[in-house]
């Protein structure tokens, strides 16, 4: 599974978080640390800043990868759709 790095929310340490939401709510996403000994923790992270999170990650893969390996990454990791507001 995918994760990004962020801070805590309490001291500022960045920490892995998985990328995949264990809950959306009004514009929040709240997503689970990755490291070990700590998955207990969840964090709430404004959904724009969770997609901005994934789409630079996706570019710092594909600076770093051969091209064939980037159609990989994107059939794997696609970019998210933003939310259409009514």
């Amino acid at each position: 599974m995918q994760t990004i790095n962020l801070h805590d929310g309490y001291c500022g340490h960045l920490l892995p978080f998985y990328t995949e939401p264990v809950e959306r709510e009004k514009g929040l996403v709240k997503l689970r640390c990755a490291e070990p000994g700590l998955t207990y923790c969840t964090r709430w992270v404004e959904e724009q800043i969770w997609i901005d999170q994934l789409n630079e990650q996706r570019e710092r893969m594909e600076r770093h990868q051969p091209l064939h390996v980037r159609e990989v990454l994107k059939l794997s990791f696609p970019a998210p759709q933003e939310k259409a507001h009514a």
